[in-house]
């Protein structure tokens, strides 16, 4: 027996080799398409061209995700939103409080935050 396969064979296993790899390469370029769409979502849902109250943009952000749960929110629940640490979202909160945008309860140990109506 020879070690050497004749060259038609070589070659058709290449082509089969090449086409494995230009299916791995196209399944890649789908998965990035979809994490750069991903990614072009999470930052344009961040950004917000027009501010509903005038406030600087880390106390804007938690006040713009306080503002999607008109039951109240915990300072985790903001975290979540924002991706930011709890403690950081608490004192942004906090900030909000004492400018009168928004206002806490505290329900068992749980400490709730909502937005302070407007008086019109």
């Amino acid at each position: 027996m020879s070690q050497f396969q004749p060259p038609y064979r070589t070659l058709e296993a290449c082509g089969k080799m090449m086409q494995n790899v230009n299916g791995e390469i196209e399944q890649i370029k789908r998965r990035l398409d979809a994490l750069e769409s991903l990614k072009f979502y999470k930052y344009n849902k961040a950004c917000v061209v027009e501010k509903e109250v005038d406030l600087p943009d880390h106390l804007y952000r938690t006040w713009h995700a306080l503002k999607h749960h008109p039951e109240g929110a915990t300072a985790s629940d903001i975290a979540e939103i924002t991706e930011r640490e709890r403690a950081v979202e608490s004192a942004y909160l906090n900030a909000l409080v004492v400018m009168e945008l928004a206002k806490k309860r505290r329900v068992g140990r749980k400490v709730i935050f909502t937005l302070a109506q407007k008086e019109s």
